[in-house]
């Protein structure tokens, strides 16, 4: 299992943190911060079926698979997620004669945290999709418009799952090049993944803390070595020691010619497609000639103001740090000749529809708010302290809601290890004492709803086993529930309530947390604390968060204030929050044997029903102890959101498959016009 690092680690680092590398830059303007990721237990998981609600053949190709989503928009309150390749528009506005403009402009609130770097730790990561693609994808209009969860081809033609689940064999589209010229082909997938091991100081859970591959990395010998090898080759034509090295198949990550590469794992885990799809590829073969990545304890950062050559359908060319990024239609593109009907089975793929787009970064919300009325801005993010502009204005503004099965988690942790809240009883009451629909109102613009913590409402066949009711707002069932253990309120000490500094909703929800367990006779008091002194002790893994239950306090905001799963799989959350092993985020500081047992059998080849048997008790296990109420924010922003003109050229658009785990603004392929 990786250590909590600072290094680069190349895509291992957790993406549960996002919402933190929000408020560094957006509040503080703080810089990016490196984690090593979460790890899963070092045992792996079940099945060859591809999803939790759509199975996907053994042998997947992108002319078997087609969405049958078919979303729309209910008012203006909804995503135009139609297929860009139907250009269907969504949007209210009835007119047809807004011009399409030369150069789509998008004033976003974030800039990206590593510039232009295609590392996974540089988030928002704009370049998703548009200049940098994966072997698979998300399919990104069927979880939007359905919720259901399917893998399609992107990179990779197609790929077989061997008869046991521990092998998948990927074979790679043929004819692909970086924009540069550079040939696409499995030398380049290879070394793209191993020099991700290498720089996470050769973790067993390097990609994305999945610690899932074939006897957990450790017949891989790859070091300064290796490096040296791929440095002095070229990966179009591998030497002959290179190549012998990238066919060794005791390797967990092995190819078998220039177009086929095949990844074994120690158990099945049948959502291994998923972290396919969180690995972006760039041309390693370019980075090698431009002074390659570093070491882990010296990473390279050329890249954060050169950009990679991808092979997706836009390329960067243009850069201001804190300023714009400047994306141009990539000639080259190998999709550029794709079908509807091939576009509508990957939307992802979209050849693009505009010749420019320049994404901006604006911190002022006004600024962002006037572009876009005087039309210098097609699309603008809009927070908090202008919402009301956009609500008060139904007839002008349409703006991003995201489905109720969106990934991304706003929740209450309490302390299981810190007196009080080491009562369970109390724990119960405190939840029933909550307005939540005053929370949601006050905090959250609005737009939200209660959910069954832990599992994220995406996975639809894991979500809320055993039908269990959210907790819900009750004064009477909290009095009885504190009568019933003679729990003496008035008798308790004050309890702590943690709210990062800058975080509008965090402090929202603070206050009226504050005010309602003040009816129970609880005393709430508010701690604001900076981010870099609360990321200090209250981000890291289960063994740290113990060691500083005290420190902790009584009650925090999941993952100081908000979640998204690191890959989109199904356990990603119960690793997260209420595993012993968890890396991060288990700001309740709780663990069960039987929850653990669940989180355990995630990993280790468990079937399907066995899993769902197990997670079933430990569903019911973690609902009777109380120790997280999550919410799922229907706000892109959670109180503000993404905004476009009702009368504007905007069409339709897509955004992030993991709702905001890679992502914060729309893939600008895209984009389609009136």
């Amino acid at each position: 299992m990786p250590e909590l690092q600072f290094s680069d680690g190349k895509r291992a680092i957790g993406r549960a943190i996002v919402a933190i590398v929000i408020v560094l830059i957006i509040l503080i303007a703080g810089v990016g911060i490196y984690f090593a990721t979460k790890p899963s237990p070092t045992t792996t998981s079940t099945s060859t079926s591809s999803s939790s609600s759509t199975s996907i053949p053994t042998t997947t190709s992108l002319s078997s698979i087609s969405s049958t989503s078919t979303t729309s928009s209910s008012s203006s309150t909804i995503i135009p997620t139609t297929s860009s390749s139907t250009s269907s528009a969504t949007s209210t506005s009835t007119s047809s004669s807004v011009p399409t403009p030369q150069v789509l402009s998008i004033d976003a609130a974030v800039f990206p945290s590593e510039d232009l770097s295609p590392v996974c730790c540089n988030y928002p990561n704009w370049f998703y999709a548009t200049v940098y693609q994966t072997l698979i994808y998300i399919n990104d209009s069927l979880v939007w418009g359905t919720g259901q969860v399917q893998y399609v081809p992107g990179l990779a033609d197609n790929w077989t799952v061997s008869s046991n689940g521990t092998v998948y064999t990927l074979n790679l589209r043929q004819g692909v090049t970086f924009s540069n010229g550079d040939p696409f082909n499995a030398y380049e997938v290879w070394v793209n993944f191993y020099t991700a091991y290498y720089m996470s100081v050769n973790s067993s859970g390097f990609d994305l803390g999945y610690a899932v591959f074939y006897h957990q990395m450790n017949t891989t010998d790859f070091g300064p070595a290796t490096m040296a090898m791929i440095n002095g080759s070229d990966l179009a034509n591998p030497t002959g020691q290179l190549l012998t090295t990238m066919q060794n198949s005791s390797w967990p990550i092995y190819v078998t010619g220039s177009y086929q590469i095949v990844f074994r794992l120690d158990d099945p885990f049948q959502w291994f497609p998923a972290i396919l799809a969180a690995n972006w590829l760039w041309d390693m073969q370019w980075e090698f000639q431009n002074g390659g990545p570093g070491t882990p304890a010296s990473p390279s950062t050329y890249m954060n103001s050169n950009s990679a050559p991808g092979t997706g359908p836009y390329t960067v060319t243009g850069y201001s740090v804190n300023s714009y990024v400047k994306f141009s239609q990539n000639p080259t593109y190998w999709g550029k000749n794709l079908t509807a009907s091939q576009i509508q089975a990957n939307v992802l793929l979209d050849p693009g529809h505009v010749q420019t787009a320049v994404m901006y970064y604006k911190a002022d919300d006004i600024a962002r708010l006037t572009d876009l009325e005087s039309g210098a801005a097609q699309i603008s993010d809009i927070l908090a302290a202008d919402w009301n502009s956009i609500t008060s204005q139904p007839n002008m503004f349409n703006y991003l809601i995201s489905p109720p099965w969106s990934s991304t988690a706003f929740g209450i942790a309490l302390n299981t290890q810190d007196y009080p809240t080491n009562n369970t009883a109390l724990r119960q009451a405190i939840f029933h004492a909550i307005n939540y629909t005053d929370l949601i109102d006050t905090a959250l613009g609005g737009e939200g709803v209660v959910g069954v913590a832990p599992e994220y409402p995406s996975f639809s066949q894991f979500y809320d086993l055993g039908n269990l009711t959210a907790y819900t707002y009750n004064l009477t069932e909290s009095e009885q529930i504190l009568s019933q253990n003679k729990i003496n309120t008035n008798s308790l000490p004050a309890l702590t309530l943690n709210s990062v500094s800058g975080c509008t909703w965090c402090l929202n929800s603070a206050q009226v947390i504050q005010g309602d367990l003040s009816d129970i006779n609880l005393t709430v008091n508010i701690d604001v604390v900076l981010p870099s002194n609360y990321y200090s002790y209250a981000i890291g893994p289960y063994s740290s968060m113990v060691q500083n239950r005290a420190e902790l306090g009584n009650i925090n905001f999941v993952c100081a204030l908000t979640a998204t799963p690191d890959a989109f799989t199904p356990a990603d959350a119960w690793t997260t929050f209420v595993s012993n092993q968890s890396q991060l985020c288990d700001l309740a500081v709780y663990s069960n044997p039987i929850v653990q047992q669940c989180v355990n059998d995630w990993f280790n080849g468990t079937s399907i029903a066995q899993i769902t048997d197990i997670c079933t008790q430990a569903q019911k296990q973690i609902y009777d102890d109380a120790p997280y109420v999550f919410m799922v924010p229907r706000l892109w922003y959670v109180d503000g959101s993404t905004v476009w003109l009702k009368n504007g050229p905007i069409a339709s658009f897509y955004m992030d498959p993991e709702f905001s785990g890679i992502t914060t603004e729309p893939f600008i392929n895209t984009v389609t016009f009136k």
